[in-house]
């Protein structure tokens, strides 16, 4: 039985949005929520700096998996971890971390990963036009919620630029297994 269950496990694992584990008997999973949202402001390869911050409008309601609602219009709040200029035609990169999200006035820790990168949603829906050149990546090991490459040229973020964000809190006592 067990030897049949590896393969499904590892598909989900590949293929489903990232779920948490957590260091307990029978490591129960935190189910992530995907939100939609757009850049306020901008990150430019060529001006923003490690440590910048980085928020995003959310454009759809959803409730996160310890019971907050959160609405259309509540804040993902972030930061640059780091960023690398386009140099000669080379790739430009950007690791971002969204760690927290802001309700009502209030301020939720959070853990999240960037699943999408690109522009034409005004609904929350999670189909995005992609940006030409710009590719996401995220590690469930990393602490960062992902990398974003720009080809050939400065990574430029604006208010038009939308991301799909996974996200779940993470409740008190539980760790993250790296």
């Amino acid at each position: 039985m067990k030897n049949r269950l590896l393969p499904a496990i590892a598909a989900m694992l590949l293929f489903a949005a990232p779920s948490i584990l957590c260091a307990q008997d029978g490591p129960p999973k935190i189910q992530m929520v995907n939100y939609v949202g757009s850049v306020q402001g901008s990150v430019d390869a060529s001006s923003s700096k490690a440590g910048d911050a980085v928020k995003l409008t959310i454009l759809n309601d959803a409730k996160l998996n310890d019971g907050t609602d959160v609405a259309k219009g509540s804040i993902l709040e972030g930061h640059i971890d780091s960023i690398t200029p386009s140099e000669k035609k080379s790739d430009s990169k950007a690791t971002l971390t969204f760690d927290k999200i802001s309700v009502n006035g209030k301020e939720i820790p959070i853990r999240s990963w960037i699943l999408n990168v690109g522009t034409g949603s005004s609904n929350g829906s999670q189909s995005l036009k992609k940006i030409d050149g710009l590719t996401s990546a995220y590690s469930a090991q990393e602490t960062t919620s992902g990398t974003l490459t720009q080809k050939k040229k400065d990574i430029k973020l604006t208010d038009s630029t939308q991301m799909v964000v996974t996200v779940a809190v993470i409740p008190e006592g539980v760790t993250i297994q790296q």
